[in-house]
């Protein structure tokens, strides 16, 4: 293969990658328009979801400490193996 050619399938594959990419771009702006509009429709169920998420992660992070604490491992462990 000569270098023009490996140049022309380069320029060839980014022309590609920019018009997938223009062609996504509007999908991904109506998506994130929607998800901004949910926010402020309701913000009450927000809130609870987010309170809700944060009552779930403390409960589960004094449940590991807990057991953290009461599950205790061996500081060093000797391991004899005779050949």
């Amino acid at each position: 293969m000569e270098r023009t050619e490996i140049t022309a399938k380069i320029d060839h594959l980014k022309s590609l990658g920019r018009e997938k990419v223009s062609a996504v771009r509007p999908r991904i702006a109506e998506g994130l328009t929607r998800a901004n509009w949910a926010l402020r429709s309701n913000p009450a169920k927000w809130a609870g979801i987010a309170a809700g998420a944060g009552f779930a992660l403390g409960l589960g992070g004094r449940i590991l400490r807990r057991r953290a604490r009461t599950h205790r491992v061996p500081q060093l462990v000797i391991i004899e193996s005779a050949c």
